[in-house]
């Protein structure tokens, strides 16, 4: 299954992680076991203050879902302080447990921008209104992840100025994030209604139900983004990388990487350079041109040499930045 990366250590087996808006989260029942719990459900219970339920399907055909608890790194440290008390008992360098860095930021599957829109386009069809809008504008507005998004209120949602309003608290980064709406977007926000209060969820379930007025749980978005997926047949990408880095990979063929860099709120760093790496598209593009010039007669070489003078800029500007 891979939205499970299994991580398999030689004295405490497999433990697994799945990425949650960018995050490593834990499988909590695995760590508990692998550190000895007798009862890992209460261990986790006891000690655990950020649980979050989540449900996979099974990768086995025929068999019920995955329900599943996951914790962030923050949590290990509660059961037993996991990588102090694990280095002291198994005596086991740091080096060798998991570099969550390079999990994050590996290259995650992606899909071009007709797919994309295909998705988004589905989702709208046939899953609620909220729902549709909160994942169209992760596609759209890219420096802002599905968590934030979920936790925006009313008030967060400018519709006099036009902007969405991620207070530091919010942010992952711990700085606010001010964001514009582009005009079809602020038509959207400006036709419905008002809510009662600025502090309503503005990503919420419809009133009427037993959830009416509550902000969308973390799955939510997921699911439907997986059910179109099935419906689509499409496989193997997730909401994250569908949306944000899917966006950001079909940037590269229109804006430098400055421009993707503010659309992003990105700095310079791995997270980043990860949308440059060169993969095998990329260099089809670049050794046809190659060839194409190689080939061209003298007189033509000149026109031929305009005809692909853009797409050898990008590619020239892409390897000086993977190189810094």
């Amino acid at each position: 299954m891979k939205d499970l990366i299994p991580f398999e250590h030689p004295v405490f087996g497999q433990v697994r992680i799945i990425m949650v808006d960018g995050e490593p989260m834990w499988v909590a029942s695995d760590v508990a076991r692998a550190l000895g719990y007798a009862n890992p459900a209460e261990a986790v219970q006891d000690n655990c203050k950020k649980v979050n339920k989540i449900t996979l399907p099974s990768p086995e055909l025929g068999k019920p879902p995955l329900n599943l608890n996951i914790v962030p790194e923050s949590d290990l440290y509660a059961l037993k302080q996991f990588w102090a008390w694990a280095n002291d008992r198994y005596d086991v360098p740091p080096v060798k447990w998991p570099k969550i860095g390079r999990v994050e930021m590996a290259f995650r599957d992606t899909v071009d921008a007709e797919t994309q829109g295909a998705i988004i386009n589905d989702i709208k069809a046939r899953e609620p209104f909220r729902v549709w809008l909160c994942i169209k504008w992760l596609a759209t507005y890219i420096a802002i992840r599905p968590g934030e998004m979920r936790s925006l209120t009313e008030g967060q949602v400018d519709r006099a100025r036009g902007y969405l309003i991620i207070s530091d608290k919010q942010a992952k980064e711990k700085r606010a994030k001010i964001i514009p709406l582009v005009e079809e977007d602020l038509e959207i926000v400006r036709a419905l209604p008002l809510a009662f209060s600025s502090d309503m969820p503005f990503f919420r379930h419809e009133c009427g139900g037993k959830l009416g007025g509550k902000a969308f749980g973390h799955d939510q978005l997921y699911r439907s983004w997986r059910r179109a997926c099935r419906r689509l047949g499409i496989e193997g990408v997730s909401l994250y990388p569908g949306t944000k880095h899917s966006t950001a990979m079909a940037a590269r063929k229109g804006f430098t990487p400055e421009q993707i860099m503010a659309q992003t709120l990105h700095s310079s760093g791995p997270s980043f350079r990860r949308y440059f790496k060169t993969g095998g598209e990329d260099l089809r593009e670049l050794y046809e041109a190659q060839k194409s010039l190689r080939d061209a007669k003298p007189q033509a070489a000149a026109g031929k040499r305009l005809v692909n003078q853009t797409g050898e800029a990008e590619a020239t500007q892409v390897f000086n930045f993977t190189k810094k």
